[in-house]
C-alpha cells in the first residue's frame, strides 16, 4: 500500500528527501556505526597489509563524511545557527565511503596512499586540536584582535613540533617511523658477538622473521668445515633443493646484491633457469659474499607475512643486514680455516709424539734386550771368569778395570733406556713409580729438595694419558730447577676418591723469578699445553700469592 500511495502521489526526490529527512539522518548515523563495527572486527581478524589498508581508506572516507556532517549540519542545528551550505551538498560527503571501497578494490598498491592518508589525518587532527587549544587560551587574555592573532599564530608554530613528538610517543611506532626494521638492526649487532656459523644463521633468520612478519625462509651455507658446497641449513615453509647447484650459483653470480626471483630468470646461463621447479614460493634471493667475491651463504625469502611486496626500503634495510652478515660470515670462515689448520697441526703433533714414543720404545727395547742382556752380559760374564782364572796381578788388575768399565757401560745404557722409555709407563698403575724415579733422579743432580706426595689409592690410567702426564711433570720440574730459582719442588699426585673421577698433578715450587708464560722462542710451556690437550685434560699455570709457581694438570682416568 505504501508503494501504491507513492505511485499515485508521485512526489519528487527532493520532496521525499524533505519528508524523510529525520529518517535519513538516523539511517546515516546507524549506517556509519555499522560500517565502523564491521570494519573494526574485520581489521582485527586480518593480517594482510593490503586488506588492512583498504579498511583504513574506507574508515578515512567514513570519518571525513561523518566529520563534515557533524560540523556543517548537526552542530549548527544544535547551536541555533543556519547551515553554512545547503544540506544536499553536505550529504555529498557521504560519497567518500563508496569512493573508498572503489579505490581499495581497483588500486593494486595502496602503500603510498595509505601513508598520505595517515599523514593528512595525523597532521590535520593535530592542527585542529592545537589551534583550538591555543585559541581557547588566547581568547581569555585581554588582548586586541591583531595581537591575539599574532600570539596565536606564533604559539601554534612554536608548539607544533614538540606537540607532534609528544603525541607520537604514545602512538604505535610502526605508524610513523621505520621501527619495523629494528629487528634487523638488533640482528646486525648480534652478528658481531659470535663466530659460530649456526649462531650467525639463527641471529640472521630471527631478525628477518621479526622484521617482515615471519615470511617463509630458507638459508644455504657451507656445512662441512673444509667444503665449498652451499647446503640447505634452514628451511621453513619453502620447497628448496638440498644444495645450490652450479647453474643456480652461476645465475646468482651475475647480481651484486639482492635479486628477485623474476629477475633471476633473466640471468645469462647455459640452460634456461626454472625457479618454479627449483624453489616455488621464493620471492627474493640474498647472496652473502666473501670479501674476496665468492658466495658464502644465500638467504631465500618468500612473501612477507602481511602479503605485501618487498619495497625498495625493505630491500635497502635488508641489504644493510646482509652487509653486516658478509663481514660476520667472512670472519667466521677465516676462524674456521684457522681452527682447521690448528686441528691439523695438533693432530700432526700427536702423531709425532706417538711416533717418538714408538721409536723410543723400540730403541730402549733393542738396547735392553740385545745390547745389555746379551752382548754386555756375555762380556761381563767372560771377564768374571777370566778374573778368577788369572793369577798374574798386573793382568788381573787390567781385567778388573775392564770388568768395571763394562758394568758402568751397562748401567749407563740402562739409564738411557729408562730415559727413553721409563719402566712402568705402560702400566695403568705405574704413574707413581715413574714420577718417583724422575723425582729421585732430579734430586740427585740438584742442590734443592724435590719430593713426591701421592694421595689416595692409585687408579688405572690410560697409557696415552699417563705418558702425557709424565711429559708435563718432567717439563715443569725442569723449568722450576733451571728458570724459577727455586729451592724446593713438591710434586703432588692426587687420585680421585671415587672411581671415574679426576686425577690431579700439581708441581709447586718456591721460585721468585717472574711468571710462567708462553714466550716466542721457548716451546716448553707450549708443549705442555699441547700435551694436556692430547690427553683430554686441563692445564693451568699460575703464580702463587704466597710465593712460587704452580703447574696444575687435571685429567680423567680414561682419557682419550
Amino acid at each position: 500500500m505504501f508503494i501504491a500511495a507513492l505511485l499515485i502521489i508521485r512526489p519528487s526526490l527532493l520532496t521525499l528527501r524533505e519528508q524523510f529527512n529525520d529518517l535519513l539522518s538516523m539511517g546515516f548515523v546507524f549506517g556509519f556505526l555499522a560500517v565502523g563495527v564491521l570494519l573494526g572486527r574485520s581489521y582485527r581478524r586480518t593480517h594482510v597489509a593490503h586488506t588492512r589498508r583498504q579498511m583504513r581508506l574506507i574508515a578515512f572516507g567514513s570519518s571525513i563524511a561523518a566529520a563534515a556532517w557533524l560540523v556543517l549540519r548537526v552542530l549548527p542545528a544544535l547551536l541555533g545557527y543556519e547551515q553554512p551550505i545547503n544540506s544536499n551538498w553536505i550529504d555529498l560527503f557521504g560519497l567518500l565511503i563508496p569512493l573508498g571501497y572503489l579505490i581499495g578494490g581497483v588500486v593494486p598498491d595502496l602503500y603510498r596512499m595509505d601513508r598520505a592518508v595517515y599523514y593528512v589525518t595525523f597532521h590535520g587532527v593535530l592542527s585542529i586540536f592545537l589551534t583550538a587549544a591555543v585559541l581557547s587560551v588566547v581568547s581569555r587574555m585581554a588582548l586586541n584582535e591583531q595581537l591575539a592573532a599574532f600570539l596565536a599564530a606564533v604559539s601554534i608554530v612554536v608548539l607544533y613540533g614538540p606537540t607532534r613528538r609528544l603525541v607520537q610517543r604514545f602512538l604505535p611506532a610502526r605508524m610513523y617511523s621505520t621501527a619495523q626494521y629494528e629487528p634487523l638492526y638488533h640482528a646486525a649487532s648480534a652478528l658481531g658477538s659470535t663466530l659460530a656459523p649456526q649462531q650467525l644463521t639463527d641471529h640472521l633468520c630471527a631478525g628477518v622473521r621479526a622484521a617482515y612478519g615471519d615470511p617463509p625462509i630458507g638459508f644455504y651455507r657451507v656445512l662441512a668445515p673444509a667444503g665449498n658446497e652451499l647446503s640447505l641449513a634452514v628451511r621453513d615453509r619453502l620447497t628448496l633443493p638440498p644444495v645450490i647447484d652450479a647453474q643456480l650459483s652461476s645465475a646468482l653470480s651475475h647480481f651484486a646484491g639482492i635479486v628477485e626471483s623474476r629477475t633471476l630468470h633473466s640471468a645469462p646461463t647455459t640452460e634456461p633457469l626454472s625457479l618454479e621447479a627449483i624453489a616455488p614460493g621464493a620471492a627474493v634471493w640474498c647472496p652473502i659474499r666473501h670479501t674476496h667475491g665468492h658466495v658464502l651463504a644465500v638467504l631465500v625469502l618468500g612473501m612477507r607475512g602481511d602479503m605485501d611486496p618487498y619495497r625498495p626500503t625493505d630491500l635497502r634495510e635488508l641489504q644493510r643486514l646482509l652487509d653486516a652478515a658478509t663481514l660476520a660470515f667472512t670472519n667466521s670462515a677465516a676462524y674456521a680455516e684457522q681452527a682447521q689448520a690448528e686441528q691439523t697441526i695438533r693432530e700432526l703433533y700427536q702423531r709425532l709424539q706417538q711416533a717418538q714414543d714408538a721409536t723410543a720404545r723400540a730403541i730402549a727395547q733393542e738396547l735392553h734386550d740385545e745390547v745389555i742382556n746379551i752382548n754386555l752380559r756375555l762380556t761381563i760374564e767372560s771377564l768374571h771368569r777370566l778374573v778368577q782364572r788369572v793369577d798374574a796381578p798386573e793382568v788381573r788388575q787390567e781385567l778388573q778395570e775392564a770388568l768395571a768399565g763394562q758394568q758402568t757401560l751397562s748401567e749407563m745404557l740402562r739409564q738411557i733406556c729408562e730415559n727413553l722409555y721409563p719402566t712402568g709407563i705402560d702400566d695403568p698403575l705405574g704413574l707413581p713409580a715413574v714420577l718417583r724415579q724422575h723425582v729421585a733422579k732430579s734430586q740427585a743432580f740438584w742442590n734443592g729438595e724435590c719430593r713426591l706426595v701421592v694421595e689416595n689409592a692409585p687408579t688405572p690410567i690410560a697409557p696415552l694419558v699417563q705418558r702425557e702426564a709424565v711429559r708435563i711433570a718432567k717439563e715443569a720440574i725442569t723449568n722450576a730447577m733451571k728458570h724459577a730459582g727455586a729451592t724446593t719442588i713438591t710434586v703432588r699426585l692426587r687420585y680421585p676418591d671415587q672411581p671415574g673421577g679426576i686425577v690431579t698433578i700439581e708441581i709447586h715450587d718456591d721460585g721468585v723469578h717472574g711468571e710462567i708464560a708462553v714466550t716466542p722462542r721457548h716451546w716448553g710451556v707450549r708443549n705442555m699445553h699441547e700435551n694436556a690437550r692430547s690427553a683430554g685434560g686441563n692445564l693451568t699455570l699460575t703464580t702463587v700469592v704466597s710465593g712460587g709457581h704452580q703447574v696444575c694438570f687435571t685429567f680423567p682416568t680414561s682419557g682419550r
